[in-house]
């Protein structure tokens, strides 16, 4: 496989992104629960936008595309397991709010700045369970979306993980499964070793979280391990990642 070149981006991206990650914390989660709706205050550069990234769940992981031209959105999600799923909606020009539903799926999330881009987070409910998703701005180096899964003891599965990379931003949510809430994570990929590292952290009601594994450039793959503190169970175990389907 050729090798894909991410452009490192600044290191202030971060500090927009750890707020993108405060959002998803409020989200309604990776379970069932009630929706909640973001306050939207970011910025939309003008005309019609088109953004890639991933939705997670306790239940799966996948990729979605929105295109948004005020007033009006639309998207496509790209299922774990094969097929995809058309949305419909609306992006609100003075709010940055985007609304999409379809199928049984509906997404709302906001619209903020990252490092001269601009990327959308929000949360989503579905028939299945409810997770949170983000989506970066296409431009020639990207973004790039990684879907995968987070295994306990004996190797059992426990969650799953998505992420975008921008640059050396990261931007992820990781969903354990029986737990409601996302954890929201925000990390960097650090290429000055000869295999390029990685390291993402994030909070929800439940756990502390933090991942660190290494990026395969020719095999596109990452993996490595995890480590959890707080009320839940699982308190460490390994991951693993491949391009979103």
């Amino acid at each position: 496989m050729p090798r894909r070149t991410l452009t490192p981006a600044p290191t202030a991206a971060l500090a927009v992104l750890a707020s993108i990650a405060l959002a998803l914390l409020t989200l309604g989660g990776c379970g069932n629960g009630k929706k909640k709706v973001l306050d939207p205050h970011g910025l939309h550069p003008p005309g019609m936008s088109n953004y890639q990234g991933f939705f997670a769940s306790e239940g799966g992981v996948g990729r979605i595309g929105v295109v948004t031209s005020a007033p009006t959105a639309s998207g496509a999600l790209t299922l774990e397991g094969g097929g995809s799923i058309s949305l419909v909606g609306t992006y609100d020009n003075a709010s940055d709010s985007l609304h999409l539903t379809g199928s049984g799926y509906e997404f709302g999330g906001r619209v903020s700045p990252v490092s001269g881009s601009m990327a959308i987070a929000g949360n989503f409910t579905s028939p299945g369970d409810d997770g949170a998703f983000a989506v970066a701005l296409v431009n020639s180096f990207g973004p790039h979306q990684y879907c995968g899964r987070l295994y306990g003891a004996g190797n059992s599965l426990v969650g799953r993980v998505a992420y975008v990379v921008s640059g050396i931003a990261i931007l992820g949510a990781a969903c354990f499964e029986a737990e409601p809430t996302p954890v929201a994570l925000v990390g960097e990929l650090d290429r000055s070793s000869p295999k390029p590292r990685l390291s993402m952290a994030g909070t929800s009601a439940t756990r502390d979280v933090t991942l660190h594994g290494a990026y395969d450039e020719d095999a596109d793959l990452s993996a490595g391990s995890w480590t959890s503190t707080g009320t839940a169970a699982d308190a460490s175990g390994t991951w693993g990642v491949a391009p979103c389907p």
